[in-house]
């Protein structure tokens, strides 16, 4: 029973490490390439400069300002799922310990 409890933990935490490794390259990915925005607003059928709606202006300039909290989010998921991982792995007390109170 022990065993499986640590071989679910160990892909817990990969699957956390994957997906927070993501959410950081795909914000940062935001906060590099600015084309992404031309796009966007070609899907509502707006440019940076044209007010037609203030809300979709700024929508326009909110989305860069997420990339930011995106890449925080993905880096804080992805230091977590790292020490879980490897506490799961050498059975360390200590960082099984700091993640569950982060949780």
């Amino acid at each position: 029973m022990a065993a499986f409890a640590r071989f679910s933990l160990i892909a817990m935490n990969l699957i956390f490490l994957v997906c927070g490794l993501a959410m950081f390259a795909f914000g940062l990915w935001m906060a590099v390439d600015d084309g992404y925005l031309n796009k966007f607003g070609a899907l509502l059928n707006v440019n940076k400069n044209t007010v037609v709606f203030t809300g979709i202006k700024i929508l326009l300039d909110s989305v860069q300002e997420a990339s930011f909290v995106l890449m925080g989010c993905g880096l804080g998921i992805l230091i977590i799922a790292i020490l879980g991982f490897c506490g799961a792995i050498r059975q360390t007390v200590c960082s099984l310990l700091l993640v569950g109170k982060n949780l």
